[in-house]
């Protein structure tokens, strides 16, 4: 079986341009029901004449609206219904520790006078996706999401679509950027051909990662986070 597992369009930030320390340990572990921006609704689009081109026998999406908002734009052109689950939600990688360097360091840039918003977020983004996940791989988060109970639910992913679809059914997964990071370390054993895109848990909107899912044991990686068409 092929599974496409698309990460969502851009969101829509809204008001959360204005970032401080508080509001960034919040928005990596509370779902902000945000849907996607004009530039994520342009990426979702572009996801969808990817799917076009080789048709998919089924669409799947995480229930938050950014990700349900990008797959359905697909499941609409497919003509397909577009199935919601929980099992395909983000990672919630728990809170950085506030006497640690790195909280310290989303403070310095949180309050730099010389940035407007948009510059911070960006910088803040790229910054603290790997901050939070690294934090949390090695056990230095608090309230977060267990490794075992995240992977738990991708296997229920995996046990799900070989219940439903035929073994050489097309199916595509639209998810989130850690989830499909971890899931893409986690089959390689963080060991691949491409070790500098995986050591990024940065996964451009709307990037494609292809898996193959046999009849049993875990799917073999194809490719990673391809966002040519983006």
């Amino acid at each position: 079986m092929q599974l496409l597992f698309i990460r969502h369009g851009q969101m829509d930030y809204g008001g959360d341009l204005v970032l401080d320390a508080s509001t960034i340990n919040l928005w990596f572990n509370a779902e902000r029901e945000a849907g996607l921006s004009d530039q994520g609704r342009d990426e979702a689009a572009a996801a969808a004449r990817t799917l076009l081109q080789h048709p998919v026998d089924a669409v799947y999406s995480s229930h938050l609206l950014r990700a349900r908002q990008t797959a359905q734009v697909a499941a609409d052109r497919l003509r397909l219904p577009l199935r919601v689950t929980r099992d395909l939600a983000e990672l919630r990688p728990g809170n950085l520790p506030q006497d640690g360097l790195g909280y310290s360091y989303l403070r310095l840039l949180a309050r730099l006078p010389l940035l407007g918003p948009l510059w911070k977020r960006r910088l803040l983004g790229g910054a603290m996706i790997h901050l939070y996940f690294t934090s949390w791989m090695a056990g230095r988060t608090t309230g977060g999401e267990t490794r075992p109970d995240f992977e738990a639910r991708l296997e229920r992913v995996f046990a799900h679509l070989r219940q439903t679809h035929a073994p050489d059914a097309r199916v595509a997964l639209f998810a989130h950027g850690y989830l499909i990071f971890y899931l893409s370390g986690w089959l390689t054993a963080f060991t691949s051909p491409r070790p500098a895109v995986l050591l990024r848990p940065s996964i451009a909107n709307c990037a494609v990662t292809e898996l193959d899912l046999g009849p049993d044991g875990p799917p073999r990686l194809i490719r990673y986070a391809d966002a040519a068409h983006v």
